[in-house]
């Protein structure tokens, strides 16, 4: 059986068929904010997903999850048979890895302030809250509106070019209706940038995102029903910052499923002026210009929060992760030379104990890969008392599809 993966200005690319690998599950992201002392309670039950990462020159691995919950269990309790007490969610937190270990699931580090309650009654009094995020109510009671993560790179010292120890974070302000499990509009999306202090200390977004986020929502054409992601897994290359935008992506695997591009010379970040976004003649400085489709036509991508780009240290080929709309397989993956691709057919993958129900996302940690093995993460919701935790998983390089020739540039305006 041969593929075929089309782009519009470039070459078909054909690849044969290949089995469908399954990646093999190395352990979980662990960290200490499950064994901190509990005064009061029994035990705790750490709940997170999401995970992405960027390793910095100085400070070590950092990890940002979209969702950290905490619950506790009363005094005298027992964890498998009582029902932990509810102390809150928090979108966007982090921790450290104090020492890379490719090839190894990491064990990551809270930061820690004195004297700040462990269930505050503001969800932002936490030590390891990251991203500043004020929940909303712009429909009432009824719809719920935060900031989540998109993804995170490690931005060179403009000194040196060598890697710093301050990190791009791409992020989306999303709404959800109270008992809908997807989001129901997108608010924007941008980038704020972070940088790391000594291992212990707070880590904080550098400022409020802006307001209101630099990229708004995009719709299929001709509708309105369907929406994108935002800003998703920035990633460097030739001096500029490039952020991937899957849109249209409609409920139960509907939608028109596209993915546009934007990139920002990386030394102008905080400059919204800067950025540009790319349409079908040129990169246009209007983030409401129709956007180019950078995905051939096979690609249907998921409706949450899963795209992951990342490069293959020592290779320079690009390499993308997503949760297929079908929910058939457990993910695919594909690979091109340039972000704007073209990007080869895909390769689907699995992963063990996958549950098309609650397990979901694949990010890419390209700090964990080694010479043979693709390193990636997703997030398992099939624990203990239906605990999420991401996972560790590896690929061989072997298994990744061959990327297309690659096409030229997309001029500039």
């Amino acid at each position: 059986m041969t593929l075929t993966a089309t782009l519009v200005g470039a070459p078909a690319t054909a690849l044969r068929d290949t089995a469908v690998p399954t990646a093999v599950d190395i352990g979980p992201v662990s960290s200490d904010l499950a064994t901190m002392a509990t005064p009061g309670y029994a035990a705790r039950l750490v709940v997170r997903d999401g995970g992405y990462s960027a390793v910095t020159a100085d400070r070590g691995d950092l990890w940002v999850f979209d969702d950290t919950i905490v619950f506790y269990y009363p005094p005298g309790s027992s964890t498998s048979t009582a029902s932990p007490d509810y102390c809150g969610e928090r979108n966007g937190t982090a921790a450290i890895q104090t020492r890379v270990v490719p090839g190894r699931p990491p064990a990551l580090v809270e930061p820690a302030e004195p004297g700040v309650p462990e269930c505050p009654a503001r969800l932002t009094d936490v030590p390891y809250q990251f991203l500043p995020t004020t929940t909303i109510f712009p429909g009432g009671a009824a719809e719920d509106c935060s900031n989540w993560t998109t993804g995170l790179t490690t931005l060179p010292d403009p000194r040196t070019g060598r890697p710093s120890d301050t990190v791009a974070v791409g992020y989306v302000a999303q709404c959800f209706a109270w008992g809908h499990p997807l989001p129901t509009s997108t608010l924007g999306s941008s980038v704020t940038t972070v940088t790391v202090g000594p291992v212990g200390s707070p880590i904080r977004a550098a400022g409020p995102p802006p307001v209101p986020p630099l990229l708004p929502d995009r719709p299929c054409p001709g509708t309105a029903d369907a929406l994108n992601s935002g800003f998703e897994s920035p990633v460097l290359d030739g001096g500029y910052l490039y952020l991937f935008d899957p849109y249209g992506l409609g409920p139960g695997g509907g939608g028109c499923h596209r993915m546009g591009l934007a990139r920002v010379p990386v030394g102008r970040l905080t400059s919204r002026s800067a950025y540009r976004f790319l349409t079908a003649a040129d990169w246009s400085a209007d983030p409401t210009a129709a956007a180019a489709d950078i995905m051939p036509a096979d690609y249907a991508g998921t409706d949450d929060l899963s795209v992951s780009v990342s490069r293959l240290p020592g290779i320079g080929e690009f390499v993308m992760t997503y949760n297929p709309a079908s929910r058939l397989s457990a993910g695919e993956i594909r690979t091109a030379l340039a972000p704007w691709g073209p990007w080869s057919v895909p390769q689907a993958f699995t992963v063990p104990g996958w549950s098309t129900l609650n397990d979901y996302g694949f990010v890419l940690h390209p700090e964990l890969d080694t010479a043979t093995k693709l390193v990636f993460s997703y997030s398992d919701g099939d624990g203990a008392a239906g605990a999420v935790a991401d996972r560790i998983v590896t690929l061989p390089l072997a298994d990744l599809p061959a990327p297309p020739a690659p096409a030229p540039p997309p001029p500039s305006p």
